[in-house]
């Protein structure tokens, strides 16, 4: 997009808006390192609150992600566990160029593996434990020279109904270690 001089951007709207689609309540975190040497694994997780739709939509600016897989928190019969739902989708044609490193992206739950289920958003779980349906987003960039990677702006969408209650998602892309008890990226 090219800008006359002091012009705002303009923001095109995505098709899951003009769909008449409805938002999710969510909450995206900051990526989450595996260790504080790079590289290593890196992922954002988002939580949904109190909302008991289904996923269809998730859509986000990419910022120099090369490619994502998404987990999704599931249970079974030895407990939790997470399970991928859609493996190496690519943010950006080329890693080490900048062209689409901060395009915005659509991600229609139709195009996850049948493993997915839609209706799992916001299930309870034990204290201190991302409730099931939460899924976990693994950030892959193979190129070192992007000093940091994440996905900014993400909101979920459904084609039920709306609800009172929407916030967005947490834009602060700062980055936070997990814990050591924590599951493994």
């Amino acid at each position: 997009v090219t800008l006359a001089r002091g012009s705002a951007p303009r923001v095109a709207m995505m098709t899951s808006e003009k769909a008449g689609l409805s938002p999710l309540a969510c909450e995206c975190s900051a990526p989450m390192y595996a260790r504080a040497a790079r590289p290593c694994p890196i992922a954002q997780e988002v939580v949904f609150r109190k909302d008991r739709r289904r996923l269809e939509v998730l859509t986000f600016r990419n910022h120099y992600v090369a490619s994502i897989s998404v987990c999704q928190r599931q249970d079974a019969p030895d407990g939790h566990r997470w399970v991928v739902v859609l493996e190496d989708h690519e943010l950006m044609a080329h890693p080490h160029f900048e062209d689409d490193a901060q395009a915005w992206h659509e991600l229609k739950t139709s195009t996850f593996s049948s493993k997915f289920d839609p209706g799992l958003c916001a299930s309870k779980a034990a204290p201190g434990e991302p409730p099931l349906g939460t899924l976990r987003i693994k950030l892959r960039q193979p190129s070192p020279m992007w000093e940091s990677i994440r996905l900014t702006n993400l909101r979920c969408f459904t084609s039920e109904g709306p609800t009172d209650e929407v916030t967005p998602a947490d834009d602060s892309g700062a980055p936070r270690k997990t814990s050591s008890s924590s599951e493994r990226l």
